[in-house]
């Protein structure tokens, strides 16, 4: 595992940056995610990298909000460094 892969899951204490699901519980091996995503201007930045299992990852993909289906509202989909679960 490289060192900045071991920092992400470290900082993620082993579980899902999104779904907060541990990765010892996932059958598929968790990724290194954009929040957001290089083609939306992200970085490489370490705080801009979650920890995530791939149901998030490929469910997300290069989205960054959503509409929310009680409001009918563009939102913003969750943020693992600025919202709390």
């Amino acid at each position: 595992m490289s060192m900045r892969k071991q920092q992400i899951e470290e900082r993620a204490n082993g579980c899902c940056e999104y779904y907060l699901c541990p990765a010892d519980f996932c059958p598929d091996p968790f990724s290194i995610e954009h929040i957001q995503p290089l083609v939306k201007e992200g970085s490489e930045n370490l705080d801009n990298l979650a920890f995530s299992c791939q149901g998030c990852n490929n469910r997300k993909y290069v989205f960054t909000e959503a509409i929310d289906p009680v409001s009918g509202k563009i939102v913003p989909l969750y943020h693992p460094r600025k919202d709390d679960w």
